[in-house]
């Protein structure tokens, strides 16, 4: 009967183990209004970061536009940010041909909606910085949005 008992709750936490999403386990999930390019980010609050990983992911689950307009939007922008005497970039400007979704000319990353999550590489220099704001704004200049993110300082 032991025997049966332990081998139940090995089986059990083996699939806890396997049925849990690691890279949104410590996630906020929020639903923001988001304004249109060119108008400033949505700044969330700060999440904390382990010193670990030199990314922090984020995902976009859901995108539309505000007003009376069709859904047409797959796409929003997002950036990180840190405070050390006024606000700074956090997110990596040379990411690398991985990075597709790199947009230089307003350094932020166009993250997909519906996609998984993304990771978005940390500058080396900035491993040591604990404190992440996440900022997201929309990818039309005509239409401001409201999202559903998911973010993840790691």
């Amino acid at each position: 009967m032991r025997k049966n008992f332990l081998k139940l709750g090995a089986l059990s936490l083996l699939s806890v183990c396997l049925l849990t999403n690691t890279s949104t386990v410590h996630a906020t999930t929020k639903t923001i209004d988001i304004p249109a390019l060119g108008d400033g980010y949505t700044v969330c609050s700060p999440e904390v970061r382990s010193g670990v990983y030199n990314y922090c992911t984020t995902r976009c689950i859901t995108v539309h536009p505000q007003g009376n307009t069709d859904d047409n939007f797959k796409f929003m922008r997002v950036r990180m940010r840190y405070k050390e005497n006024g606000m700074h970039l956090l997110s990596s400007t040379n990411p690398g041909s991985d990075y597709d979704y790199y947009v230089s000319k307003d350094k932020n990353y166009k993250i997909e909606e519906g996609k998984g999550s993304f990771k978005i590489p940390i500058k080396d220099d900035k491993m040591y910085v604990k404190n992440v704001y996440f900022e997201f704004c929309g990818n039309s200049v005509n239409y401001s949005a409201e999202a559903r993110v998911s973010y993840n300082a790691k």
